[in-house]
């Protein structure tokens, strides 16, 4: 009679023996046959059971992320600032081109003083009058006056000042102004004042310098700039007349200069 059967697996590192273990009357008998190779198990995967799928392998989140994201959208703000400039730059030159506008002109068209005695204290007193033209020559280009002030000087010390109210000054067009200095003695230094006075008395022609401070903007159709901060200076020979004159004997019509 035939023992039942007992089989047993032996784990090798390249196959698997099948050890069948016969028990009959006559001995005991080993039979073995090759099993299945660990790369050719059912299921598709080496060396898991049928039905079973792998762990994927572990990976890092990764933590540069979320600062590429801010580095990107950095880039892109960057970008877009360097193209809004870029567009306003050409902006302004396609008008610069198109409007083209020419300089300011000012002018003192008429000056004179119907007294002008310095004391030898150093008082001045002085009765000053001045025509005073703006030229603005544009087509299409407009000025604002803002804050304008207008300073007498004499021998380099400040001797009148007056406050002028603001004022808009449209496309070709010329403004008058009447700048009027007086009535109000002045204490300045006479040093060398003195000695110029004397000369200038003997001529009765005075060198006074005068200037218009202002803040300017411009106007291009409903665009205005910023203002920006201007200066217009007259140097005058500025001669004595009397207060029935005209004030137009001895005054040479003089160009002024702007400086910004």
């Amino acid at each position: 009679a035939i023992s039942p059967l007992c089989s047993v697996l032996i784990p090798s590192n390249h196959s698997t023996f099948t050890l069948s273990h016969s028990l009959s009357s006559s001995g005991t008998s080993f039979t073995g046959m090759p099993g299945p190779k660990e790369g050719h198990l059912p299921g598709g995967y080496a060396g898991t059971p049928q039905g079973t799928r792998p762990l994927p392998p572990y990976r890092r989140p990764h933590r540069g992320r979320a600062c590429c994201g801010i580095c990107l959208l950095l880039k892109v703000l960057i970008k877009i600032i360097v193209a809004i400039v870029i567009v306003l730059a050409i902006a302004a030159l396609v008008v610069w081109l198109v409007l083209r506008p020419t300089n300011l002109v000012f002018y003192a068209e008429n000056a004179y003083v119907t007294s002008f005695n310095l004391t030898n204290a150093g008082i001045l007193t002085y009765d000053l009058k001045m025509d005073m033209s703006l030229r603005n020559p544009n087509k299409k280009v407009g000025v604002y006056y803002e804050d304008v002030e207008v300073l007498a000087f004499y021998g380099g010390q400040r001797f009148g000042w007056i406050n002028l109210p603001s004022f808009y000054q449209g496309h070709k067009n010329t403004t008058m102004i009447y700048p009027a200095f007086g009535g109000k003695p002045t204490m300045i230094s006479e040093g060398s004042v003195g000695n110029e006075f004397n000369r200038d008395s003997v001529k009765q022609l005075y060198h006074i310098v005068v200037k218009l401070k202002t803040n300017m903007k411009f106007k291009v159709g409903s665009l205005k700039t910023n203002k920006f901060s201007a200066r217009i200076v007259c140097d005058l020979l500025v001669p004595l007349a009397a207060t029935n004159s005209s004030g137009e004997v001895g005054f040479s019509r003089t160009k002024c200069d702007l400086h910004v």
